[in-house]
């Protein structure tokens, strides 16, 4: 099998797999992917000093739900290269999950179901990535999301929850 064929089978599998409808703080209701953090992780898309320094930081708060002054905490452990890879990293994964609408950084004008970053509510969008960067649960620290990927979940907190339902 080559590539382009594999591409082929990839998409049309992620057509087939189950969506969650995510209820955002504006009332709308998108579409998205479980997101496949591992998945990224592995690909490279997190680069590995920020990975490790993210997995070390987590395990110095186990047990502990950290609002938003020790998010903020952990965030200044990070050089400025590493928070960009972050919310790098965290909007490549918003862009992979989200089906209805896709998010592009180039929207084209005649797709109706695509939006450019720019274009979603602040909150909203920080609802999306603390929605992504948790697997695809609404909470925010660190705890949330310890079991999988603890390195992962340092996007500020959005109290809200989501109502997600199978599609």
């Amino acid at each position: 099998m080559n590539a382009k064929s594999y591409r082929e089978l990839a998409q049309a599998k992620r057509a087939a797999e189950k969506l969650h409808d995510v209820e955002l703080p504006s009332g709308c209701v998108w579409k998205m992917r479980t997101p496949p953090i591992e998945q990224f992780i592995a690909a490279g898309k997190l680069p590995a000093s920020l990975a490790a320094k993210m997995a070390s930081l987590a395990k110095k708060t186990a047990g502990k739900t950290l609002d938003k002054a020790a998010e903020q905490e952990i965030l200044k452990h990070l050089t400025p290269e590493e928070s960009l890879a972050n919310i790098a990293f965290g909007r490549d994964l918003l862009m992979f999950c989200a089906v209805e609408p896709e998010i592009s950084l180039s929207p084209d004008p005649e797709n109706e179901n695509q939006i450019a970053p720019e274009e979603i509510l602040g909150e909203d969008f920080v609802f999306l990535i603390n929605w992504v960067m948790t697997g695809g649960r609404s909470g925010a620290s660190l705890e949330s999301f310890r079991d999988k990927s603890p390195e992962l979940t340092l996007v500020s907190s959005n109290s809200e929850t989501v109502r997600e339902t199978p599609v």
